[in-house]
């Protein structure tokens, strides 16, 4: 007689105390990092380059939910791995969070709520911190096989952590100018004048041939789209049986899709606007979610296509 699976995995040593100490070192592991878990939600809601991160814990438990049946063959141990992983996410949390200017305490945050580039790097250094107390303190309960088995569900954590200010600024100027440069192409494609100088595009609009200025900061999303669309494609590409060099080729093509996606934003936003009546927030709210799903749906779709052309992109075991 076949045993239900759960009843397999309570066998294996998944029983409610276990289970029980599992989530109160979870939920201990969060209140002590409470103030790099506040800067992260501050981080998600208020910076377009960090919306990722409202989409990374619902993939942490898609990919949980796919591969719980792993428990069965996993049972349980302590992990001093787990314990030295958890330290080190206390150290790196202790020296994100000093206050060298007594402004605040540790569990206060420190620094973590002021403004300037130090407090982003700041936020970085102590989410990041929070993320390995996090996965040390699931990993000193359950067992350092159990990650293995789950590193693409513990994977996705990573994307929680929030960039610093100075790196978006640095990455996403290049990648609104490349988009910038494709939306002109496709604007000459079809006879309308565009160009790109400095932080601004200019497109050609009405009979007495004005020139309408665009500001690329307001309006080109490119990094946003591409980690929003990088977040949304590991948990595909780690959902689905895909071969590991699949996988990387099309998490690799997440900046390039970002970047057509940010053109494509910047073309139909400009279709919309006049100099009177520009349409600059629909690019920011509405346009880099639409895009985001579009060029998901593309890359999605050149897999299929792939897979109906008989291309191996697919393995024929479970996903790692």
């Amino acid at each position: 007689m076949k045993v239900p699976v759960p009843n397999r995995v309570r066998r294996n040593g998944w029983v409610p105390w276990r289970l029980t100490l599992l989530g109160l070192a979870a939920a201990g592991a969060m209140l002590l990092a409470l103030p790099a878990w506040v800067a992260c939600a501050r981080a998600a809601l208020g910076h377009e380059a960090d919306a990722g991160i409202l989409i990374a814990p619902v993939v942490f438990v898609f990919l949980v939910t796919l591969r719980w049946r792993r428990l069965v063959v996993l049972r349980p141990r302590p992990d001093a791995l787990g314990v030295a992983v958890a330290a080190l996410g206390v150290v790196l949390l202790a020296l994100a969070t000093a206050d060298p200017l007594g402004g605040g305490s540790w569990f206060l945050g420190g620094p973590l709520f002021r403004g300037g580039p130090a407090a982003t790097w700041a936020r970085t250094a102590a989410v990041g911190g929070a993320v390995l107390l996090l996965l040390g303190s699931i990993t000193a309960v359950t067992g350092h096989r159990l990650a293995g088995r789950f590193g693409a569900a513990m994977g996705a954590l990573v994307f929680l952590v929030p960039l610093p200010q100075s790196l978006i600024t640095q990455v996403s100027e290049p990648m609104n100018l490349a988009a910038a440069r494709v939306a002109c192409g496709i604007f000459e494609v079809f006879s309308v004048g565009a160009g790109v100088e400095g932080g601004t595009m200019f497109i050609e609009r009405g009979a007495g041939q004005r020139w309408m200025p665009v500001p690329l900061a307001e309006t080109a999303q490119a990094l946003p789209i591409a980690m929003m669309l990088g977040v949304v494609c590991y948990a595909f590409v780690f959902g689905s049986p895909l071969r590991p060099l699949v996988r990387t080729a099309v998490l690799l093509l997440c900046p390039i899709a970002g970047v057509l996606s940010c053109a494509g934003v910047l073309v139909a936003t400009l279709l919309f606007s006049t100099p009177e009546a520009p349409a600059w927030a629909w690019a920011q709210v509405g346009g880099q979610w639409l895009m985001m799903a579009v060029a998901f749906l593309l890359l999605m779709g050149l897999i299929r296509l792939l897979a109906w052309a008989a291309v191996p992109v697919r393995r024929f075991s479970l996903a790692n």
